[in-house]
């Protein structure tokens, strides 16, 4: 399935515009998602407008063999000029650590991958790369909270955490599934940008 806009982009956009194609926060997620317990108030139709862009992000049970906690993601952009673009398709799931609650999204989702994850269930290989954001529900809207680049950067070169720093792109950690889940619980709030994107449910 070749998408017009990847996810990755296309959710970056949605959020500011920061983020380039083949970006992402982490190879790996902040948790299994068979161990991840499922947030129902995720689901819904979502929309989030942006200058003369709007975008709508569909988000529901992924289904099959599936986490129970995993979802699937569409999200469709509607431009100035009334043109609908091309849907594009992801995958995500909650993380809870402590008191906070955070995002792990995929990226781009194949139909390879979606069969494989609907047929036979989650693999840590099935996916390369994740976006990871704070989130917060407060009755119909959702609250998403950015990773800061540079905060990962300085965690990165102090040793903190296992990641790499390239010249001409985002800092992209590596680490395990475990070491980032305790280094963002330490850390907390100050690994996100402090401005959140807010989303609001559609009825």
């Amino acid at each position: 399935m070749k998408l017009g806009r990847s996810v990755l982009r296309h959710v970056a956009l949605a959020l500011g515009g920061l983020l380039i194609l083949a970006s992402c926060d982490s190879t790996n997620p902040l948790s299994n998602p068979g161990d991840a317990k499922p947030d129902p108030g995720l689901a819904g139709v979502w929309r989030m407008k942006e200058g003369e862009e709007v975008h709508y992000y569909h988000i529901g049970r992924f289904g099959g063999k599936a986490p129970d906690a995993v979802m699937l993601v569409a999200a469709v952009t509607h431009s100035s000029n009334g043109t609908l673009e091309r849907a594009a398709n992801t995958v995500l799931f909650p993380t809870k650590l402590g008191s906070a609650r955070y995002l792990n999204v995929a990226g781009d989702l194949t139909d390879a991958q979606y069969d494989k994850l609907h047929e036979t269930g989650w693999s840590p290989d099935l996916f390369k790369s994740y976006l990871l954001f704070k989130y917060q529900l407060d009755g119909d809207t959702l609250l998403l909270w950015t990773m800061d680049d540079d905060a990962k950067a300085k965690a990165i070169k102090a040793g903190k955490i296992k990641g790499e720093t390239p010249k001409d792109g985002r800092p992209t950690l590596t680490d395990t599934t475990e070491n980032l889940a305790r280094w963002v619980q330490s850390e907390g709030d100050a690994l996100f940008k402090p401005e959140p994107t807010k989303f609001e449910r559609q009825k």
